[in-house]
């Protein structure tokens, strides 16, 4: 009595596995948290991150007070963060709280 040397369960293929490092979206959304263009879920390209122009405020003077080469590592520092929640907790941390200096009369 000879035994069959091929089992038919062996034949079948094992289905490739997704790999997430080529899926469109996760790239996309990759190139979204690095300030990179990238395409949004209807195919429009979107520009990379950028600092935009002088607001020209008078109060404040932003772009006054702050160099080109510091706005411009600030934006690289914050691009560099690995996902959208850390770029969320980032922000969070430099946010303070303080009392109101002026309230409404109510009445």
């Amino acid at each position: 009595m000879e035994y069959e040397t091929q089992n038919p369960a062996m034949d079948t293929e094992i289905p490739e596995r997704r790999n997430p490092k080529t899926n469109k979206r996760k790239l996309d959304k990759i190139a979204r948290v690095k300030g990179e263009p990238f395409f949004n879920n209807k195919g429009i390209a979107k520009q990379a991150r950028v600092t935009g122009p002088d607001c020209i405020c008078a109060r404040l003077k932003c772009f006054e007070k702050i160099t080109e080469d510091k706005r411009n590592t600030t934006l690289t520092k914050f691009n560099m963060l690995q996902s959208k929640d850390a770029q969320d907790s980032h922000l969070a941390g430099l946010i303070s709280f303080g009392p109101p200096r002026q309230r409404c009369a109510t009445g």
